[in-house]
């Protein structure tokens, strides 16, 4: 089967080499002349759970050909330039694979509804450099339909197309699933703001506690406007709650616990990985989704507001803050 992967950074290559190794004819399309020079030129260099492999797969910085299965692995701020060079090409399932709540919208806009299928990232990976990515964690993919109901049967269709590489979860709302996982993505920002990875920035108590903030924040406000959650792959809304409320001398303790085990090679999260590169972050689309629902149910969302505040300011200075200037800049 030939699929085009639209986003050649850390997610898509690893979603690319999965499905590659499974024989499908893959090729990653990438904005990145350099990423696309070194892939060709040096195969695609994956480290971590994959044991350090070599992958020999073919890079371009557009679409060429009509593809049986697109998967668009960019940042949702790029996904509108994603979908147009796609559109008026044909009908071919497409994959969405962002973080956020608005990539679906921006698809469904230029491609048509239809044929798009939603997904929920649970694997985490790294980008390191040109040709060489880190594939950090397993943890599969939750899909559905992005609109409507699966009439033609397209999220089986893809579905079975993904499980021969990725453990896929099928879900009957996956903007409810998209929902619960924005709230585990809003720490991102925290990462970005000290210009470190997940696990240290996830070592002290202090800026646990302002991740469990953020979050609990997130949560009051979807609550609030009757905007639906849903459970996550090993991680039921009732767990996710009660971490959230848990004593402040203990919640902290196990949140660092769960961000330290996430992988044992560093994990700088989506929006530090996008500032290092030089790129403008997610943000908008992480807290800023947060923000903008408080507005929109009259209610506020100052935490997440603060993380989206600093993390523009990072991407202008390129100045990231120490733990103590980052708490008072919170109000902390």
């Amino acid at each position: 089967m030939k699929i085009a992967v639209i986003g050649a950074g850390a997610i898509g290559c690893v979603a690319g080499a999965m499905l590659h190794e499974k024989g499908h004819a893959v090729t990653l399309v990438s904005r990145d002349p350099r990423q696309v020079r070194a892939i060709n030129h040096n195969g695609l260099s994956i480290d971590g759970i994959a044991g350090g492999r070599n992958y020999v797969i073919y890079a371009a910085r557009t679409l060429e050909f009509i593809p049986d299965l697109t998967l668009i692995a960019v940042k949702t701020q790029d996904m509108e330039a994603a979908c147009r060079q796609m559109a008026g090409m044909g009908d071919f399932p497409v994959l969405t694979m962002q973080n956020g709540l608005m990539a679906d919208e921006i698809a469904g806009r230029i491609l048509g509804s239809k044929r798009i299928v939603s997904s929920v990232v649970m694997f985490g990976a790294t980008y390191k450099e040109p040709g060489r990515v880190t594939y950090n964690f397993p943890g599969g993919l939750v899909i559905g339909k992005a609109f409507g109901r699966d009439g033609g049967g397209i999220v089986e269709k893809v579905g079975k197309i993904l499980s021969a590489a990725f453990e896929v979860h099928v879900t009957e709302n996956i903007q409810a699933v998209h929902r619960a996982k924005l709230i585990l993505n809003l720490n991102n920002a925290v990462a970005c703001i000290l210009g470190k990875d997940l696990q240290e920035t996830f070592s002290e108590d202090e800026v646990c506690s302002l991740g469990l903030s953020l979050m609990r924040e997130a949560w009051d406000v979807f609550e609030a406007a009757g905007s639906e959650m849903a459970d996550l792959p090993d991680l039921p809304l009732e767990k996710l709650k009660s971490l959230l409320c848990a004593p402040k001398e203990i919640g902290p303790k196990i949140y660092g616990n769960i961000m330290r085990g996430l992988s044992h090679l560093p994990l700088p999260g989506s929006v530090l990985q996008s500032v290092m590169r030089g790129r403008d972050s997610e943000v908008d689309y992480l807290n800023g989704e947060v923000v903008r629902e408080a507005d929109r149910t009259g209610r506020e969302a100052r935490l997440n507001g603060k993380a989206v505040e600093l993390v523009k300011e990072i991407e202008k200075t390129n100045r990231y803050l120490s733990v103590d200037e980052m708490l008072r800049r919170f109000g902390l």
